[in-house]
C-alpha cells in the first residue's frame, strides 16, 4: 500500500473473481459521489464455480453510508452486507489517512474481520462510502478457506462483540440498540459454546455489560487469555492498548 501511487486501491483475493466491469463501475461511483470507497454486489459461488443463492440485505440501487450507519446496520446486527475487499475500491488518500485501517478499531486489535474494520475506519472523520446493487465480482465459498477451518478459532464471532463495544464507546450505537445487539451476541456465543468453550467467560461478561463503559478491563483481560496455538501467532486477539 505504501508503494502504490495511483488515485485508487483495488484488491482481488486469491479465491475470488473480478468481472471486467468491476473497476470502471467502482471508479465512476467514487467520482460521482465523492465517496472514500465504493462497493458493488457479488455473486456467491462454490468450490466448483457454481452460483449459490444469496439474499442481499438491501434492495436499493445505491446505498450511501457513513460510520454511524455501518456501526448500526453491519456491526450491531452482525452482517457484513458490504462484502469482501474483492468488491471494493478505496480512494488512496482516504486509506492513507487511517492509522492501521485493517488491524485497529477504537484501540482494539482486529485479526479476522479486517475488512469490516477498514470500512469503519475509512468512513471516519466525515468520510462516506457508496454501495451499488449490481454484481461485478464473485466470492468463492469452499471448505478449505480460512473461515471454514480450525484456524478460524471463533475469533470473528468475538470480534463482533469488540466492534459493537467500540461503536457504543463512540456513541454511534444508541443504548437501546446496543442492548438489542448484546442479546444477539449472547445467542451467538451460546450457539458456538460447544465448539469454542473459551466463549464461556465472554458470555458471562455480557450479563454485566455497561453502555457507559462498554470496554471494561474485565473484557480486555478475558480477550488477553485467548492465546494462539503454537506456530499460529496471528490468531491472537488482543487490544492494542495497555488496558
Amino acid at each position: 500500500l505504501s508503494k502504490a501511487r495511483g488515485e485508487f486501491i483495488k484488491f482481488l483475493f486469491d479465491d475470488d473473481f473480478m468481472l471486467p466491469s468491476s473497476v470502471e463501475t467502482l471508479v465512476n461511483a467514487c467520482n460521482a459521489s465523492g465517496a472514500a470507497f465504493a462497493a458493488h454486489r457479488r455473486y456467491m459461488i462454490d468450490g466448483l464455480g457454481q452460483d449459490i443463492a444469496f439474499k442481499e440485505l438491501f434492495d436499493d440501487d445505491i446505498v450511501y453510508f457513513d460510520q454511524h450507519l455501518l456501526f448500526n446496520i453491519m456491526v450491531n446486527v452482525g452482517v457484513n452486507w458490504i462484502g469482501e475487499p474483492s468488491n471494493v475500491l478505496f480512494r488512496s488518500a482516504a486509506l492513507a489517512a487511517c492509522d492501521q485501517p485493517f488491524r485497529q478499531l477504537g484501540g482494539c486489535q482486529i485479526n479476522y474481520n479486517t475488512d469490516m474494520a477498514c470500512y469503519l475506519n475509512i468512513t471516519g472523520e466525515g468520510r462516506h462510502g457508496v454501495c451499488l446493487n449490481t454484481k461485478h465480482s464473485c466470492f468463492r465459498i469452499h471448505q478449505s478457506q480460512n473461515t471454514k477451518t480450525t484456524n478460524y478459532g471463533g475469533v470473528a464471532f468475538a470480534e463482533f462483540d469488540v466492534m459493537r463495544r467500540v461503536g457504543a464507546q463512540k456513541g454511534a450505537i444508541t443504548k437501546e440498540d446496543f442492548f438489542v445487539g448484546i442479546e444477539m451476541q449472547k445467542k451467538c456465543y451460546a450457539d458456538q459454546l460447544d465448539s469454542y468453550p473459551q466463549f464461556g467467560p465472554l458470555l458471562l461478561l455480557l450479563e454485566t455489560v455497561s453502555y457507559d463503559e462498554p470496554l471494561p478491563i474485565a473484557f480486555t483481560l478475558e480477550k488477553n487469555k485467548r492465546r494462539p496455538r503454537a506456530g499460529s501467532p496471528r490468531h491472537a486477539t488482543r487490544p492494542a492498548t495497555d488496558g
